[in-house]
């Protein structure tokens, strides 16, 4: 009988917050709002002006919405590999308390609404670009590119930028040239700072069977890619103010920016610095350079 109650006190089903706790943990909050800051900031730019709310608040809710979804599809897709990273132990753990077919459920909820909130108050091109992000995110790059290709950061570029295009077109009107550049801001972050991840842990990719840059080629040519594709970034966001998107001040702020983020990076990877410490310098550049936008365009007059 005591054996028997143990049995039953070990398969207890987890409560309703912690099953909420692991679908937040599932949902990668913190990528999902750099999702949503990022259409806002591209809305600002269509704009040239700070955005009206109507337009402002359903992009930043389709974009949640399906971001969240797209997180929560990617951990139950990968969840045979992340299950060999010791990285993702979080998750993983997560993952087990929620369950894939809850996950799932929540995912598709997540992603009618946002797709409903775009169509009903955005348009019908904003609303095929969220649908064309959440396509190329969770199939083309996590069931095709990632496990196939050491270049599939530079490729899954491309789904990662779309919430621009989507709050570009959210103003009404095709994303400008602007929005463009914005896009291809995005898109030369996204390699960089994967690859910033890969090297940190890369016993971990190579446990997964992923062929990412560090292992499918060689740790110092990940190395020359990092540094490369900073530089190209710091150039691509001098190109607003170049094309009159932005004003000089915001200029001098992305310069140092990214001369910042160029050093921190190389400080990390001579080994005088934890490459976490320029991962997480990735993420703050990102930010500081969005808010730089918003606050040059809003509020500083040209």
């Amino acid at each position: 009988m005591i054996g028997r109650g143990a049995g039953v006190a070990a398969a207890k089903p987890p409560a309703a917050t912690e099953i909420c706790r692991a679908l937040y943990r599932l949902a990668k909050p913190r990528i999902v709002a750099a999702i949503a800051l990022s259409g806002a900031t591209a809305l600002t730019v269509a704009a040239q002006r700070p955005p009206h709310f109507s337009k402002l608040l359903p992009c930043l809710l389709a974009l949640l919405c399906t971001g969240a979804a797209s997180a929560m599809i990617n951990c139950v897709v990968e969840a045979d590999r992340d299950l060999k990273m010791g990285r993702l132990a979080q998750r993983n753990e997560a993952l087990a308390v929620a369950g894939p077919r809850l996950i799932l459920g929540v995912a598709a909820a997540l992603l009618t609404a946002g797709v409903a909130i775009a169509a009903g108050f955005l348009g019908p091109a904003p609303t095929l670009l969220l649908c064309g992000g959440v396509f190329g995110y969770t199939v083309c790059y996590t069931l095709f590119l990632k496990p196939q290709t050491p270049w599939a950061a530079v490729l899954g570029g491309l789904p990662g930028a779309f919430p621009v295009l989507v709050g570009g077109s959210a103003s009404g009107n095709p994303p400008g040239l602007g929005v463009l550049i914005l896009f291809l801001i995005l898109m030369l972050w996204q390699p960089p700072h994967f690859w910033l991840l890969a090297l940190s842990h890369r016993n971990d990719y190579h446990a997964a069977l992923l062929p990412v840059l560090p292992i499918a080629r060689s740790i110092d040519a990940t190395r020359r890619a990092i540094l490369t594709w900073v530089a190209l970034l710091t150039g691509a966001t001098l190109l607003l103010p170049a094309t009159g998107y932005a004003s000089a001040c915001y200029g001098t702020m992305a310069l140092v920016a990214g001369a910042s983020f160029w050093g921190c990076c190389y400080w990390s990877l001579l080994g005088k610095g934890p490459l976490r410490f320029a991962f997480r310098c990735s993420v703050m550049y990102l930010l500081i350079l969005f808010a730089a936008i918003i606050v040059d365009i809003c509020f500083i007059p040209r």
